[in-house]
């Protein structure tokens, strides 16, 4: 009976942090325990990965850049230069074949030219810190998720997979921890860049990347209605189909 009332208590505290964990824009000047910090990136080190014969510490690492640091005004720089060049490629126009190959991509899929102006935006909001990202220089700290990767024929799905894994464990554990967390997937632009790469000791275009800004609500967090189970969008097969 204990037992069972374990697994069941598990299960409910589970779906509650699930059902929590939202994206938090607005942060205040509070700066988190580095005891909670290091709780987060434990959670992130317990995330699923393939290494093709190699340690996991081996291929992924964890940077932590602190509002007003030397190295977080780098990092800030070169995630700006980067979205601004990329939302270049996203203008339309004849000229502009980037915009022209995001066309053929959506093509068939449920996405449409609405869909690559909201990423062209989404980009300019990265680059000139306003939006969704205006709390980018603000924000206590900004961490990023560097994964060796695996290979030309791979790594276009898996290290981004695995970066997935890593970022959805550390996204539970800060909810469970009551801190804020917001993705900045802009931050995957620097695998290329010359300075970021640098800064981190880490050779050009071998690792990819990801990272999340972490701290404290500024005020209550906004409130969602989140079914935990939708049967109408599940088709079960049986042994008779």
């Amino acid at each position: 009976m204990e037992e069972r009332f374990q697994k069941t208590l598990k299960t409910r505290i589970l779906q509650q942090i699930m059902a929590e964990r939202r994206t938090v824009r607005a942060f205040d000047t509070r700066k988190p325990d580095p005891a909670l910090v290091e709780e987060v990136l434990a959670a992130g080190q317990l995330a699923p990965h393939v290494v093709f014969g190699k340690q996991k510490d081996e291929i992924r690492r964890f940077y932590v850049f602190p509002a007003g640091t030397v190295a977080r005004a780098q990092i800030e720089q070169a995630l700006q230069n980067n979205a601004a060049a990329f939302e270049k490629k996203l203008r339309p126009g004849p000229h502009r074949w980037w915009f022209n190959f995001w066309e053929r991509v959506f093509r068939g899929y449920a996405f449409n030219s609405r869909s690559i102006e909201m990423m062209r935006l989404s980009f300019q909001q990265t680059a000139q810190f306003t939006g969704h990202f205006a709390n980018l220089s603000s924000a206590p700290l900004l961490i990023i998720v560097a994964e060796q990767r695996r290979g030309p024929s791979v790594s276009n799905w898996l290290d981004r997979q695995s970066l997935a894994h890593c970022l959805q464990n550390m996204w539970l554990m800060a909810t469970a921890l009551e801190l804020a967390f917001q993705p900045v997937s802009g931050l995957a632009l620097l695998f290329r860049d010359p300075a970021a790469c640098t800064l981190l000791n880490l050779p050009p275009a071998q690792y990819a990347f990801d990272g999340f800004l972490l701290g404290y609500p500024a005020g209550a967090p906004h409130a969602t209605d989140k079914a935990a189970y939708h049967p109408e969008d599940v088709i079960w097969f049986h042994a008779d189909s």
